[in-house]
């Protein structure tokens, strides 16, 4: 008769590695998401109490009070309406979207927006991979967090398919996400069936909104695609070699439609890296990219016109798309995963550890020191 198979058991004196139980798990994913939810709040009320200037995100906040007072929010904000600034060119589903923020006082509307953004974003990042929330410490997403951008909702929705439908409220950068999500068909029958729903909430609310939105949406001139930028835009294109590949197909998708001058439609870019390596590269990138432009001798952040917006675009290609091109060109053509190690503490790992700490310092001082 055969022996009897005996459990083979660990020598008492090897401890057994540590393993985090699931509710380790559940709380580091809701004290993470926390902490860097509050850490954006405090970073958008210093803002407000130290600058007189006003947040991308106030057009929707006074949009969304003109729209409860019965007011065409598109006749009220712009040059010559109650709130002389720009043009609305956001649809009115971003109305609705911020509406109940709205019923708070701006400061506090601001910081619960760049709460909310920078909550749902760093959840679905941890959940994702957790070094993959670094790309929250360049210049870029903190320009987006500080300025009450949608971009950061919209890259959390990348990961959180079920959320696509709140692409309605920038659209042609929710397209370029789309392309790139992990779950197309998830993504795509949510973006159609909760677009659909607010699409027609928002007719209720005003029939004429459609005309209203595209008359301000002509008003602008400064929309721009990063792969017409010169020759060297075109190499974005490049990236359709791997065209089987999610993270090529949004990269080209991203870089070819009409963005606002700014670093904080870039923001996308930040889902190609993998690894830790890649991501410190980009955000190294992203942070070099505003300290060129803020050292630019004769130029001050201040003087927004067209050669600022050529520099935005300029280092925008060069630190930002061209590495990620470069990125995806290195996998292979195929829909399998590429490798998406941590930090290990190598040679190169410390090295890029290192340059990334003084780039976020660096950045930091550049957009923190107007506030201070």
């Amino acid at each position: 008769m055969a022996a009897s198979a005996r459990p083979v058991t660990p020598p008492a004196d090897v401890p057994a590695p540590p393993v985090a139980t699931d509710a380790q798990a559940r709380l580091r994913e809701l004290l993470v998401p926390l902490g860097i939810a509050l850490l954006a709040a405090g970073y958008v009320v210093l803002r407000g109490t130290t600058d007189r200037e006003v947040s991308d995100f106030d057009q929707l906040w006074y949009g969304a009070r003109a729209v409860f007072s019965g007011e065409d929010p598109y006749a009220r904000i712009g040059p010559f309406g109650k709130f002389e600034w720009s043009y609305l060119y956001y649809p009115m589903p971003a109305l609705l979207l911020v509406s109940p923020l709205a019923l708070l006082p701006l400061l506090a509307a601001r910081a619960c927006f760049a709460a909310i953004s920078a909550g749902m974003l760093s959840a679905a990042l941890l959940r994702e991979r957790p070094t993959r929330l670094l790309m929250l410490l360049s210049a870029p997403m903190l320009i987006a967090i500080g300025r009450g951008q949608m971009t950061p909702l919209l890259v959390a929705a990348a990961y959180f398919p079920w959320f696509s439908w709140i692409g309605v409220a920038k659209p042609h950068i929710a397209l370029a996400l789309l392309m790139g999500s992990e779950q197309p068909r998830y993504a795509m029958k949510s973006a159609l069936l909760g677009g659909a729903a607010l699409i027609g909430a928002c007719f209720i609310v005003d029939p004429s909104w459609v005309p209203a939105w595209l008359g301000a949406v002509s008003h602008k001139t400064d929309g721009m695609s990063i792969v017409l930028r010169g020759g060297a835009g075109l190499f974005i294109l490049t990236a359709l070699l791997r065209w089987r590949r999610s993270e090529a197909r949004l990269l080209v998708a991203i870089g070819s439609v009409p963005q606002t001058p700014t670093f904080y439609d870039a923001v996308p870019v930040f889902l190609v890296p993998r690894g830790f390596r890649e991501i410190a590269l980009l955000v190294i990138g992203g942070n070099l990219a505003l300290l060129l432009l803020v050292i630019a001798p004769g130029l001050r952040t201040e003087q927004i016109g067209p050669m600022y917006a050529d520099r935005i675009m300029l280092w925008s290609l060069v630190c930002l798309y061209l590495p990620a091109t470069l990125m995806v060109l290195r996998r292979p053509n195929d829909e399998n995963p590429v490798s998406d190690e941590g930090f290990n503490g190598g040679r190169v790992d410390v090295t890029l550890a290192i340059a990334l700490v003084f780039s976020v310092f660096f950045a930091g001082w550049a957009i923190l020191s107007r506030f201070l």
